[in-house]
């Protein structure tokens, strides 16, 4: 019968191999520890108050019956390593962290019911066939680490669990009957070689991540229902096969750096955003069609062939950043999607077929070196921004109609030229910090603004001919010569906002 009142650490070290009571009631005791290498019957009647870490360390071959009821107890561990039955009849109230650390081969059955616990873990290195029936409410975080090598069933049923994690690095058959209710997150990490099948049923669950190494086939019949973020993160280098039907969830994201052949059959019904990343170097073809997805993202640093079927309907965002160098060609229908950016830094030549329609926003964001050409035709694109960062020769042949703003962010120093014929252009934006030589063939008709930032440091020459543009600006900080052969036609208003230091010639208004 102990009672210890404000004791800072209690440890209990056990080897012995008979009947083992306490009546244990410590107070004010922020650590206690139990390292048990007993044979036989452990029977505790704790009551652990104000307690902040308790530790079982169990090596004991044979039965264990616990009757624990721990009152706020910050953590609660138990590190097993016993190869026979272990049944718990554990209450924990109010204890934050409760973990399972289990290298025992043999059956392990619990039941387990755990009321405003924050985080459970079980990790688990057993071989043999593990059931649990498990009732967790109020669990903050639930993670299982599985190492093991057999059969794995769960009959788990979380209720108001915010996180959920399988670490997975099984070789064999696993198996879920997983129903998830306002589960928040859940996230399986799956290293494992061989046929993986779940039949998941996951209701209002907020995330659920797929980090995926495994080499194998891996097949789901996946149905997420109400899920707003689901992510595949696929280091795979076989094949791949989702049916993959996924209603109302508002976050999509791959990320792909395997090497071989991908095939998706997606059909994506009001997700808000989808993301591809993709590291991988050979054919990769989609038949995508997300229906009412706001955003479609496309990061993408493979060096061989990409070829897309993209039909987007009803999809707000589509950007693709692409650090790729060899050919890459898109055959892209775009219909009522607001905004479109493209991050490019690739070196080598890149062609668009793109026909955006009802576009509102494109976006070009360039650091590559050598030649790109656009066959770009936007109908009803009410915004189109080139972030220039290239240091050779860009040339564009752009026809844009009915496009309101148009801005150039140039900071490349080599030699830039457009034959720009932007119609019924509200704004043009041109914002250089290149130092060499920048010459324009600018034909705007029905532009009502135009501004040049200019931190340039050397020779900048227009040849400008505007007409009925109402707003010239020049905001100029560049340091030397500035030379102008400029003819505004029914410009209402120029402005020259210059801190330069040098000679400012030949401007003619």
């Amino acid at each position: 019968m102990l009672s210890p009142t404000c004791v800072s650490t209690v440890t209990f070290i056990i080897t012995a191999d008979q009947d083992l009571r306490w009546m244990l009631s410590p107070t004010f005791v922020p650590t206690v520890t139990f390292i048990i290498t007993a044979d036989q019957d452990l029977r505790w009647m704790l009551s652990l108050t104000y307690v902040s870490t308790v530790t079982f360390i169990i090596t004991a071959d044979q039965y264990l019956r616990w009757m624990l009821s721990p009152t706020c107890v910050s953590t609660v561990t138990f590190i097993i390593t016993a190869d026979q039955d272990l049944r718990w009849m554990l209450s924990p109230t109010f204890v934050p962290t409760v973990t399972f650390i289990i290298t025992a081969d043999q059956d392990l059955r619990w039941m387990l019911s755990l009321t405003y616990v924050s985080t459970v873990t079980f990790i688990i290195t057993a071989d043999q066939d593990r059931r649990w029936m498990l009732s967790l409410t109020y669990v903050f975080p639930v993670t299982f680490i599985i190492t093991a090598d057999q059969d794995l069933r769960w009959m788990l049923s979380p209720t108001y669990v915010p996180t959920v994690t399988f670490i997975i690095t099984a070789d064999q058959d696993l198996r879920w009957m997983l129903s998830s209710t306002y589960v928040s997150t859940v996230t399986f990490i799956i290293t494992a070689d061989q046929g993986l099948r779940w039949m998941l049923s996951l209701t209002f669950v907020p995330t659920v991540t797929f980090i995926i190494t495994a080499d194998h086939d891996l097949r789901w019949m996946l149905t997420p229902t109400y899920v707003p973020t689901v992510t595949f993160i696929i280091t795979a280098d076989q094949d791949l096969r989702w049916m993959l039907s996924l209603t109302y969830v508002s976050t999509v994201t791959f990320i792909i750096t395997a090497d071989q052949d991908r095939r998706w059959m997606l059909s994506l019904t009001y997700v808000s955003p989808v993301t591809f990343i993709i590291t991988a170097d050979q054919d990769l073809r989609w038949m995508l069609s997300p229906t009412y997805v706001p955003t479609v993202t496309f990061i993408i640093t493979a060096d061989q062939d990409l070829r897309w079927m993209l039909s987007s309907t009803y999809v707000s965002t589509v950007t693709l950043i692409i650090t790729a160098d060899q050919g890459l060609r898109w055959m892209l229908s775009l219909t009522f999607v607001p905004t479109v950016t493209f991050i490019i830094t690739a070196d080598h030549d890149l062609r668009w077929m793109l026909t955006p329609t009802y576009v509102s926003t494109v976006t070009f964001i360039i650091t590559a070196d050598q030649d790109l050409r656009w066959m770009l035709s936007s109908t009803y694109v009410s915004t189109v921004t080139f972030i220039i960062t290239a240091d050779q020769g860009l040339r564009w042949m752009l026809s844009l109609t009915y496009v309101p703003t148009v801005t150039f962010i140039i900071t490349a120093d080599h030699d830039l030229r457009w034959m720009l014929t932007p119609t019924y252009v509200s704004t043009v934006t041109f914002i250089i910090t290149a130092d060499q030589d920048l010459r324009w063939m600018l034909s705007s008709t029905y532009v009502s603004t135009v501004t040049f930032i200019i931190t340039a440091d050397q020779g900048l020459r227009w040849m400008l001919s505007q007409t009925c543009v109402p707003t010239v600006t020049f905001i100029i900080t560049a340091d030397q010569d500035l030379r102008w052969m400029l003819s505004l036609t029914y410009v209402s208003t120029v402005t020259f906002i210059i801190t330069a230091d040098n000679t400012t010639v030949g401007l003619e208004v």
